[in-house]
């Protein structure tokens, strides 16, 4: 009589947990890349988008990442006093070649609707002009280019605020700049963030705590 192979002894069923989907948005749909563009920050977190700013050893990098911040917070005002939009609206309005597409349409459309005034608009067309600089020029440049030199030198926004009676609050968490030219680019993009924030996302904005300010 053939002998029958030993039985195996049954094996439960494992419990795997459970992988985690893609991040997904308020509407439940998965979430993309151009959400993490178009979500207005704290002001903790935009004091860490300043630290980055300091912190770049490459004066071509800290002109190009401070004027990215300008223009987005740009959007954060238009956003901010448009009806809700889909993606798609969105992307048909700031992408490809739609009305806001450009630094320049932004900056002039902005002033155009009385979101600031003379003062901040020419100085947001100096940093679109420095940045783009910095972004093309294959050639070496920094601040101490001269030519880079004379335009930050058309910088007057924190002057005419203080000229003006108020106050001007300056974040730093970072050691003295390297260049005074660069130092003047880097205030005046603060400056002109935290001002067309308060504009796109108001006083609950500012409830957030602020950090190391310097007048």
């Amino acid at each position: 009589m053939a002998t029958q192979p030993p039985k195996l002894p049954s094996r439960e069923t494992e419990t795997r947990p459970k992988q985690p989907g893609p991040p997904q948005n308020s509407s439940g749909k998965e979430r993309s890349l151009n959400e993490l563009i178009r979500e207005a920050p704290t002001q903790p977190e935009l004091n860490l988008a300043y630290s980055e700013i300091d912190n770049q050893g490459s004066h071509r990098a800290a002109a190009i990442l401070a004027a990215a911040f300008v223009e987005d917070a740009l959007r954060f005002v238009f956003k901010a006093k448009f009806r809700a939009l889909r993606n798609k609206e969105y992307e048909e309005i700031f992408g490809g070649n739609g009305p806001l597409s450009s630094f320049s349409s932004a900056i002039n459309l902005g002033y155009a609707l009385g979101f600031y005034g003379r003062e901040a608009k020419s100085d947001l067309h100096v940093i679109r002009r420095v940045r783009n600089v910095f972004a093309h020029a294959m050639k070496p440049i920094t601040f101490e280019t001269p030519l880079i030199v004379r335009e930050v030198a058309k910088l007057k926004y924190i002057d005419w605020k203080r000229q003006s009676g108020e106050a001007v609050f300056i974040f730093r968490n970072s050691p003295p700049f390297d260049n005074e030219n660069r130092k003047g680019y880097a205030d005046h993009c603060r400056v002109l963030i935290n001002d067309v924030m308060l504009e796109a996302l108001g006083g609950a904005w500012r409830s957030q705590p602020m950090t190391n300010r310097v007048i």
